[in-house]
């Protein structure tokens, strides 16, 4: 059996970093010396989701664009030893994104819909799984529990998988 990553392990898989703030959902001992460690994959995904919400605010007020570019060179910075452009290139052939491609605000519907298959395709990259191997539920339920004021009512089964693992959406 392979090793879980260490993503995986710790139900954060994207890697949060530990900092000042105590997420909701995360483990009273934090176990992991430099990622946050959670109780389960949805309150992973809940950080996850709040995370890209603060970036769409920051680079708002900074007039950048909202895309794959600027998420990356954020999350996975250079300062920390990334290869921005490697992870970029990853997470738009895993997802079919384009990375100049520009995204709705993280908390509606059509935000929603297309930074699960950002945030599916992240966790491929940091967790080493392939696309069939994430749990897109526990994104969903992410989103739900970082925002619930947005009525996702018929939203449940709008991407589908191809039999390689890619999303397919049904829009």
């Amino acid at each position: 059996m392979a090793k879980q990553s260490r993503g995986m392990r710790n139900k954060n898989p994207l890697n949060i970093r530990r900092g000042g703030d105590r997420w909701q959902g995360s483990t009273r001992v934090q176990t992991d010396p430099d990622f946050v460690t959670f109780t389960d994959l949805k309150w992973g995904y809940r950080a996850a989701w709040k995370v890209l919400a603060s970036y769409h605010r920051r680079l708002a007020r900074e007039r950048k664009r909202f895309n794959l570019w600027h998420i990356v060179a954020q999350w996975a910075p250079e300062a920390d030893g990334n290869d921005v452009r490697a992870y970029m290139n990853a997470v738009m052939k895993i997802g079919g994104i384009g990375g100049r491609e520009c995204f709705t605000q993280p908390d509606c519907v059509s935000g929603y819909r297309r930074l699960t298959t950002l945030l599916m395709a992240m966790t491929c990259v940091e967790c080493g799984v392939k696309p069939e191997e994430v749990d897109v539920e526990s994104i969903r339920e992410g989103f739900r529990l970082a925002f619930p004021h947005v009525d996702l009512s018929g939203e449940d089964d709008w991407m589908d998988v191809d039999s390689a693992g890619l999303p397919v959406e049904d829009l």
